[in-house]
């Protein structure tokens, strides 16, 4: 766990609590209860029970906690609160991470959002607050242009590389160099999950970047994947002949360079204006925090309060 820093030296022993859980960690962000002002911007670890373990060995009093959660969307109370509980919080808010994408995003504004971390989701929010969530299913069955997808990718051209079936030698190379000799990936990336394959994302965009023709190939295929939710963003809603404000997320983000020229060349027809993002999903939750008079029945956002 990397962040944590002595509450009192900044007088604080009240605090409310955002966190983001993603495919390959969870991040938090302490904010003094009094005004929201940051005591701490960034928290990382590995697991929620992690993070929560460590936060109550800190001498300070937790009011309120937002988390944004892969995998609730449309039903938020599918999120097992029990991991939050030692924390004390009088309330609590869950919310999928596609709308704490969203939220961090445009701050709120209509538009699309592309989150590409480990998984992959795209919401859209109409002007009259309406959302649409495509994608989310994870990687066995869809997460297509995602982190873990490109990783995935990678790594099954390296093994056609290694049985003889193409050549992608540098490929091959490159996966050997971060994931160890091939007989072990299979253990390596089961134990893990998706994390191991994501974590490929980063090293195959430098080696695309570099002039890697066939690394720059994944991330054509991952953009052109991102361009087809794009087209079924644009389609789940009439946008009254006005362009669509549409940003991207999440850490696979990064390599936005890499992965336009696949989408551009699918998305060339749609009526989109691509924006930054304003923040991150941990800025997301934050917002998510600050919303006032959240109603606990909406099917986005589930509100516990605790007396």
């Amino acid at each position: 766990m990397t962040g944590i820093v002595n509450t009192q030296h900044w007088g604080v022993n009240s605090v409310d609590v955002c966190i983001d859980i993603g495919g390959t960690g969870v991040r938090a962000r302490l904010l003094r209860a009094s005004d929201h002002a940051v005591v701490n911007s960034m928290i990382s670890s590995k697991s929620l029970g992690e993070l929560v373990a460590q936060l109550c060995a800190l001498d300070i009093r937790c009011e309120r906690v937002a988390v944004g959660a892969t995998g609730v969307w449309g039903d938020a109370s599918r999120f097992d609160t029990a991991a939050l509980r030692p924390l004390g919080a009088h309330e609590v808010r869950i919310a999928d991470d596609g709308l704490t994408a969203h939220l961090g995003a445009l701050a709120g504004r209509p538009g699309i959002v592309v989150a590409i971390g480990t998984g992959l989701v795209t919401v859209r929010m109409t002007a009259d607050g309406s959302f649409t969530h495509i994608g989310g299913y994870g990687l066995l069955l869809d997460d297509r242009g995602s982190g873990a997808w490109i990783g995935q990718r990678a790594v099954r051209d390296a093994i056609d590389t290694h049985e003889g079936v193409s050549d992608h030698q540098s490929i091959l190379e490159l996966c050997i160099r971060e994931l160890g000799p091939i007989t072990l990936w299979s253990e390596r990336i089961l134990s893990t999950g998706p994390r191991a394959l994501a974590a490929l994302c980063s090293p195959l965009a430098l080696h695309a970047r570099e002039g890697d023709a066939d690394a720059a190939a994944i991330f054509t295929a991952a953009g052109a994947h991102i361009a087809d939710r794009l087209h079924a963003a644009v389609r789940s809603a009439a946008t009254d002949g006005e362009t669509i404000t549409t940003t991207f997320t999440g850490g696979a983000a990064a390599a936005l360079d890499l992965l336009m020229p696949g989408l551009r060349s699918r998305a060339l027809d749609l009526p989109l204006e691509f924006v930054p993002a304003e923040g991150s999903p941990l800025d997301g939750a934050e917002r998510l925090l600050r919303i006032e008079n959240p109603s606990a029945e909406s099917k986005l956002l589930r509100v516990i309060t605790h007396r």
